[in-house]
């Protein structure tokens, strides 16, 4: 009986070693598809609500999960789960499901120089096998997007007139276009009025008539 768990419990260990080792290549191989993907600069006022789109689209079965690599190199990885928004580990953090897009976007509230950070999201897929001695097994397997964010929050007067003049010059492009639409308008008006003036000038090539009953004579003008 003793010699029956001494072999057991290597055989447990090797297993769950294995099982490790699959999940981890499972992680990199994703990780690695979400590092060839776009990255976008979010530059937001200390605050402020800031919304971080995700790419990864839900479906039954499958879990949404955000992460955070943090500014500083020896801050390790943060992992948000719909579990610790529940139990409001992240109070100012929220997912908002998009019904059109099928995909869990991360809702910052307040952000502070401790949200900053590059964000990216995930789906959990919990895949459950037996090994050979018909033991379950759950691997917790991670799909990553295509797309992350950098979030850092505006600190100087100069990032803040600098942001500001970014959204004056999408302001001058905008009212460049009214203008133009409004030249062709008056154009067009003039046009028309050509027009009339052309139809005035055949009318009055006409002379005007007068017929004096009286006399029977007529006169032109």
């Amino acid at each position: 009986m003793f010699s029956s768990t001494s072999r057991s419990a290597p055989v447990s260990e090797m297993e769950t070693s294995r099982v490790a080792h699959r999940a981890l290549v499972c992680v990199v191989f994703s990780g690695q598809k979400r590092i060839s993907g776009a990255e976008v600069e979010t530059r937001v006022r200390r605050g402020d609500d800031v919304t971080l789109y995700s790419d990864c689209v839900w479906k039954s079965g499958l879990y949404p999960v955000w992460f955070r690599n943090c500014s500083e190199k020896d801050h390790p990885r943060v992992t948000i789960l719909t579990k610790d928004l529940l139990l409001y580990t992240f109070p100012h953090y929220l997912f908002v499901f998009n019904n059109f897009t099928n995909v869990h976007n991360l809702l910052i509230k307040n952000v502070t120089e401790s949200d900053q950070g590059v964000y990216y999201c995930a789906v959990r897929e919990n895949v459950i096998s037996k090994n050979n001695d018909d033991i379950t097994i759950t691997t917790e397997v991670y799909h990553y997007g295509n797309r992350s964010t950098r979030l850092s929050v505006l600190e100087t007067e100069a990032e803040l007139t600098g942001s500001d003049k970014r959204t004056t010059w999408g302001h001058d492009e905008v009212e460049v276009e009214v203008c133009y639409a409004s030249l062709d308008i008056q154009n067009l008006k003039k046009k028309k009025k050509k027009k009339r003036r052309v139809q005035n000038s055949d009318f009055s090539t006409y002379s005007e008539v007068r017929t004096d009953r009286s006399s029977g004579d007529v006169s032109e003008f």
